[in-house]
């Protein structure tokens, strides 16, 4: 199977070997790589081609593969790469490119124990960021620079930049980077002791992520809100969340946070004495450790067997440990000469107490650092993987017999189907409000370009209304409105369709064609026409359809108070 996946990849090389060099960049914009092997081939493919080396092309390949390289954790062809990137992007002016050039050199100098060039890579890319107005590199810009500030504990500093980022996040309503911003301020909080407010700021991380279906950085969310009850001493509340991220890691196959989550579950059972539990723990830890972890595993398993065999004896131990503690504690109260350095020895106690504090909230920081460096490595974007799958199969199509080029055919247009759906849903998600006159255009976007596919004349009368809807109600309104379009288009033979859209004190859309009509108690069960009533009802409105041989009308009316409120 994997042989063949990599001859199906080189004869894509193959064929983009013989594309325009231009065609070449566009397609590598969108492409994404499994693996470091289709990485490099696709690299000797690029070397090969006859373009001069001072071309615009070139600048943005050199800069697309430093990225890709680094994605991918091999640093030092990366640093190469976007280093000569830097040189071409300068002398062509491509200052959104150079931007985030120098926030990936950051990254890479950061990455490599190098605090200082990251620093001031860092500085560079929000420069020229807010010189050309790039909101995306500035909070990139920020949160790099944060961090650096984490590692070297000034942590008032950090969170200065964190903040920054987050209000040019919610102002851009860029709902990604933002739920960044909220997981870093939260570290923040947690190392500097502000426990309650570390958990508020990942609940809100978690919340954008699981909204925006990104299942690793959602993994991940949960996980550290589970950490922010753990600061909190809210060991129960803390371990439901592990068990849900460990639920969620699972399911997706993120093994590496799947093994950290074990050994604080190994942490949990141990302290409740529950060895038996913490043992079968730690031996689904021990299967999922690979070369790198296998010896903590190991001594994390002896432990836990030690434990288990000995807890009687531990006991009395401890029991002892107690009474000769309180012994001495007795006998130096007595000693009223002692006074002075009893407080002073308390105060270093304590001093130290808080030192370890820093340090394990700084090693969690850097654990939580590695885990999303792991997330972002695992994650593929899924609008270009379509892109390059609907691109093969578009490929494989010209290559293959009349026989089956329909079929390949059929596969390419349902992949497009699925990326002009995740398109309406992005849409979307985008930002936090949409107008009524944005959702009027993006209805009638799609009316104009299914009913021109069948020959069927589009009327609309929309209001030009400035109201707001939220993502989720827009969203579940326009999935509707596609329905009934769609039915009108494919099955009610009509040659005209209207769509008449007006806001009061409720949203009122009414979609009208001259077709056929159909029977209601015939289709009633019909997965379009429940999925049409079970999104209005979602909305708390109603829907209404009247159809006969004239026609069909549906009439959708949604309350204005209920969308904002919802």
């Amino acid at each position: 199977m994997k042989k063949a996946i990599l001859l199906l990849f080189f004869c894509s090389l193959f064929a983009r070997a013989q594309e325009s060099p231009t065609k070449f960049v566009e397609n590598l914009r969108v492409q994404e790589f499994n693996s470091i092997e289709e990485l490099d081939s696709t690299f000797n493919v690029f070397e090969k081609l006859s373009i001069p080396e001072d071309s615009k092309l070139v600048a943005e390949a050199n800069y697309i593969f430093g990225k890709r390289y680094f994605s991918k954790s091999v640093l030092d062809k990366s640093m190469d790469l976007l280093l000569k990137a830097k040189a071409q992007l300068v002398k062509h002016k491509m200052n959104r490119e150079l931007a985030d050039t120098f926030h990936f050199l950051g990254l890479n100098a950061n990455k490599t124990g190098q605090k200082e060039n990251a620093k001031k890579y860092f500085v560079e890319c929000e420069k020229l960021a807010i010189a050309v107005n790039d909101t995306f590199n500035m909070i990139n810009a920020l949160h790099g620079l944060g961090r650096l500030n984490q590692i070297d504990s000034l942590y008032v500093e950090a969170e200065d930049k964190y903040e920054r980022a987050l209000q040019l996040g919610l102002s851009s309503r860029d709902s990604l980077s933002f739920s960044y911003s909220y997981d870093f301020l939260s570290q923040i909080m947690g190392i500097t002791n502000r426990p309650e407010k570390a958990l508020d700021y990942q609940l809100k991380a978690m919340r954008i992520r699981e909204f925006l279906g990104d299942k690793y950085a959602l993994a991940i969310s949960i996980n550290n809100v589970g950490e922010a009850y753990r600061l909190l001493n809210k060991d129960k509340e803390a371990e439901l969340y592990f068990l849900k991220a460990l639920d969620l890691c699972k399911t997706i196959g993120f093994r590496d946070l799947e093994s950290y989550i074990y050994t604080i579950l190994i942490d949990f059972a141990k302290k409740r004495k529950e060895y038996d539990l913490a043992l079968t723990y730690a031996e689904k830890q021990k299967e999922l450790s690979d070369s790198i972890f296998s010896d903590n595993m190991t001594k994390s398993l002896a432990e836990v067997q030690g434990k288990y065999e000995l807890a009687e004896k531990e006991r009395v131990l401890a029991e002892k440990e107690i009474a000769y503690q309180n012994q001495k504690m007795l006998s130096l109260l007595g000693l009223l000469a002692l006074i002075l350095v009893i407080g002073i020895a308390f105060y270093i106690f304590k001093r130290k107490q808080v030192q370890k504090r820093i340090l394990e909230a700084q090693s969690i920081a850097k654990l939580e650092k590695e885990r999303i460096r792991i997330a972002r490595d695992l994650h593929d974007n899924l609008g270009p993987e379509l892109a390059h799958v609907s691109s093969k199969l578009d490929m494989l199509s010209y290559q293959q017999k009349e026989s089956e080029t329909g079929k390949l055919a059929n596969l390419a247009n349902a992949t497009r189907a699925a990326m002009d759906q995740l398109r309406d849903t992005i849409w979307s998600i985008r930002g936090e409000e949409i107008t009524l006159s944005d959702f009027a255009a993006k209805v009638r976007e799609f009316a104009q370009k299914r009913l021109n596919d069948y020959g069927i004349e589009f009327q609309e009368v929309c209001s030009n209304d400035e109201k707001i809807l939220g993502p989720s109600q827009a969203l579940n309104l326009y999935r509707v409105c596609q329905e009934a379009i769609n039915n009108a288009a494919k099955y009610a033979n009509s040659q005209k369709v209207s769509l008449e859209m007006s806001c009061g004190d409720s949203v009122n859309i009414t979609i009208k064609d001259n077709g056929e009509g159909f029977d209601k108690e015939t289709i009633k069960q019909g997965y379009g026409l429940r999925n049409m009533q079970e999104r209005v009802s979602e909305l708390g409105g109603q829907i209404a359809i009247d159809s006969n041989k004239n026609g069909t009308e549906i009439k959708i009316s949604v309350p204005l108070r209920f969308i904002l409120e919802g």
